[in-house]
């Protein structure tokens, strides 16, 4: 469920909703091990945790396959990053 970030004190035209847009990188290996698990989660390294911390619910992740340079989706950002260890990419450990 989405909300808006306005409260009853503000007046919607004095309310800014912003949608911000992000790459996920797949390449064709990764993105048919997303599908197979769900497409639900997607993962990012260490390095990225900062960007991925300041993702938003409503925001956007476009989807592109590497070595094709080809957009393959769009995932909207339904929750919060949260950091787990679980595998779910056969040859990298991201989160």
């Amino acid at each position: 469920m989405l909300r808006s970030p306005c409260t009853e004190t503000l007046r919607e035209r004095d309310c800014i909703m912003t949608t911000n847009y992000s790459l996920d990188l797949f390449t064709g290996k990764t993105w048919e091990e997303f599908h197979r698990n769900g497409a639900a989660v997607s993962g990012f390294k260490e390095r990225r945790r900062r960007i991925a911390k300041r993702m938003q619910t409503g925001d956007y992740l476009l989807c592109c396959l590497t070595g094709l340079s080809r957009f393959v989706g769009v995932l909207e950002v339904l929750s919060e990053s949260y950091y787990d260890d679980t595998p779910i990419w056969e040859d990298q450990l991201l989160r």
